[in-house]
C-alpha cells in the first residue's frame, strides 16, 4: 500500500456498484440522477496503467468519512450519473459514477446542479460497508503526464441484499441508527488518505 497525501490529488472518480435487488435502497437523490449511455462499463478490478494500489480490497469500509475529508479540502463533485449493466454472470446491477476535483478548478459559468450532486454522493458514500479498493493513477492534462499529481480511483461494491448486516440504510433508504462499518477510508489531519 502507498502513501496518498490528498494534496496531490486533482481529482478522485468513485465507481460504486449496487445490486439490481438493492436498488431500493438507494435514496432517491440518487435514483434522480441522470442515467447516460457514456458511463463506463462495468470494469474489471485491476488498476490502470501506470496506476498503483493505495487501498487493498477490503471489506465493510465505509466511504462517507473519506467523502467528508475530501469536503474539508475543498473538492467539489463535477459529474454525477448511474447506469444499468450486466456482471459477468448476467444479473443486473447499477454503476454509481461521480467525479470529484478541487472547487478551484471547475468552471461554474457551466451551469450544473452542484450542491445536488455533491450531495448524492454524500448519500451514495453513506449506503453501506463496502468492498473497497483504491487505486493511485498518474494525472495527465491533455496527453502530458503532470508530475507529483494524481487522479485516485475508489471503486466500491455495496454488499448483497443478504448481507444485512453490512448496510447503514434500511430497505427503504433510511439510516439504520447505531450502524456501522468495520473500517473507514478516511483524510487524516495531516492530509494523508489511510484507512482506520
Amino acid at each position: 500500500m502507498i502513501k496518498v497525501s490528498v494534496a496531490t490529488v486533482r481529482c478522485v472518480l468513485f465507481l460504486i456498484r449496487v445490486g439490481a435487488e438493492s436498488w431500493s435502497r438507494i435514496p432517491k437523490t440518487l435514483q434522480e440522477l441522470d442515467p447516460v449511455a457514456d458511463a463506463p462499463q462495468v470494469q474489471p478490478s485491476a488498476p490502470r496503467t501506470g496506476g498503483r494500489e493505495f487501498l487493498p480490497s477490503v471489506g465493510n469500509c465505509g466511504l462517507l468519512e473519506f467523502f467528508e475529508g475530501l469536503e474539508k479540502a475543498t473538492f467539489q463533485v463535477f459529474q454525477a450519473s448511474w447506469k444499468k449493466v450486466a456482471d459477468k454472470d448476467g444479473k443486473d446491477l447499477f454503476l454509481l459514477r461521480f467525479m470529484a476535483c478541487p472547487a478551484h478548478e471547475i468552471n461554474w459559468e457551466n451551469r450544473r446542479p452542484f450542491a445536488w450532486m455533491q450531495e448524492a454522493c454524500r448519500e451514495a458514500c453513506g449506503l453501506a460497508g463496502y468492498l473497497v479498493r483504491g487505486y493511485c493513477n498518474p494525472f495527465y492534462e491533455g496527453e502530458k503526464e503532470i508530475p507529483g499529481v494524481h487522479a485516485l480511483s475508489v471503486n466500491a461494491i455495496a454488499p448483497d441484499e443478504n448481507r444485512e448486516e453490512r448496510w447503514l440504510v434500511d430497505a427503504q433508504g433510511q439510516p439504520l441508527l447505531g450502524k456501522k462499518p468495520s473500517r473507514r477510508l478516511v483524510i487524516t489531519d495531516e492530509g494523508e488518505v489511510k484507512l482506520a
